[in-house]
């Protein structure tokens, strides 16, 4: 949790100093207003290529495996914008000759974008209400999941290729519990006192689209 809080406050402190940097230059004398070199403004559509991992709190071991996400936000100006997320990932157990199985998140949050549309780069934060699923196949059985809720905390980077097409990378971080599960499709059962937490992370890579 430490390390989490502390990720996220280097990279809002990285992001501000750039954002004060990029607003000094347009208060130099002589200084002229340049043409709009990004937009955050209005719908979004982002896809991306995702590393995931997840460690249950207890334990050191570390599951990971690729996926994919999907974006899609509204910006109600050029600096705030809400948006929902779904990221879904192929994970292989830390132990030798585990089983994969699959892990899900589902994000609905709001991001701020630092800078202004003169600049390509902008770099960003973004807070989010998560829920998380895992799904395991145990053959004739059926499948085994849980699911459960928690928060996400991101800081990324967006470059505008042109005004409305973007390359972007962030970090995210999910903690929370696992507090269902059910068997084969069955009722979801509460864990009660055998909830678990568990802290997952992200690594997103791709375009985003701002038509």
């Amino acid at each position: 949790m430490k390390r989490f809080v502390r990720t996220l406050a280097l990279a809002g402190a990285i992001a501000g100093t750039l954002s004060t940097a990029a607003a000094a230059q347009a208060m130099e004398p002589g200084f002229d207003a340049a043409p709009a070199r990004s937009n955050t403004a209005g719908f979004s559509l982002g896809v991306f290529l995702t590393g995931s991992a997840v460690r249950a709190e207890e334990s050191d071991e570390i599951d990971s495996g690729p996926g994919g996400t999907v974006h899609l936000g509204y910006g109600i100006n050029q600096n705030v914008s809400f948006f929902v997320r779904v990221t879904a990932a192929e994970m292989q157990p830390a132990e030798s000759g585990g089983e994969s199985y699959a892990m899900a998140h589902a994000d609905l949050g709001a991001r701020y974008s630092f800078a202004s549309p003169a600049a390509a780069l902008r770099p960003y934060v973004q807070a989010a209400i998560t829920g998380r699923a895992l799904s395991f196949d145990l053959g004739s059985e059926g499948n085994l999941e849980a699911r459960g809720s928690g928060f996400t905390g991101a800081a990324g980077l967006e470059y505008f290729i042109t005004p409305r097409m973007g390359l972007e990378a962030s970090l995210s971080y999910s903690i929370g519990k696992f507090s269902e599960g059910r068997l084969g499709g069955g009722e979801w059962i509460d864990f009660e006192d055998d909830a678990f937490d568990a802290v997952s992370s992200r690594f997103d890579l791709g375009f985003s689209w701002h038509p």
